[in-house]
C-alpha cells in the first residue's frame, strides 16, 4: 500500500548570473533538444575539458537513457522548471566552484 508519493518536481533557480559553462544545467532526458542547443554529449565534453571529472560526484550517470541526446535547461535566475514523475533527466557536471 503506497501512502503518499510524488507525481510533480520542481526545480526553483536562485543564482544569480549563471552561464552555461559553469555547468549544472538540467537535461530533459525526454525531450529532444532544439535547434542550436548544446547536446548533452556536447557539455559532458566542455565539463571534462575544464577538469570537472576532478570533482567529487562530477561525472555523468551511465545510465544508457542518459547517454541520447535531451533538452539542456540553463539556470536562470528566479525561473522554476516543473515536470511529471517519474521523467528521465540529469544534471550537467560543475565546472565552477562558485556556489548554486
Amino acid at each position: 500500500m503506497v501512502t503518499c508519493s510524488r507525481v510533480l518536481t520542481c526545480v526553483y533557480y536562485l543564482t544569480k548570473e549563471w552561464t552555461p559553462d559553469m555547468g549544472g544545467a538540467l537535461v530533459d532526458l525526454e525531450a529532444h533538444p532544439e535547434e542550436g542547443e548544446a547536446s548533452w554529449q556536447e557539455l559532458e565534453r566542455r565539463a571534462a575539458a575544464a577538469g570537472a571529472d576532478e570533482q567529487p560526484g562530477a561525472r555523468p550517470p551511465k545510465h544508457p537513457a542518459q547517454r541520447r541526446r535531451g533538452r539542456v535547461l540553463v539556470p536562470h535566475f528566479n525561473t522554476a522548471v516543473f515536470f511529471r514523475v517519474p521523467h528521465w533527466h540529469a544534471v550537467t557536471p560543475l565546472t565552477t566552484d562558485r556556489p548554486r
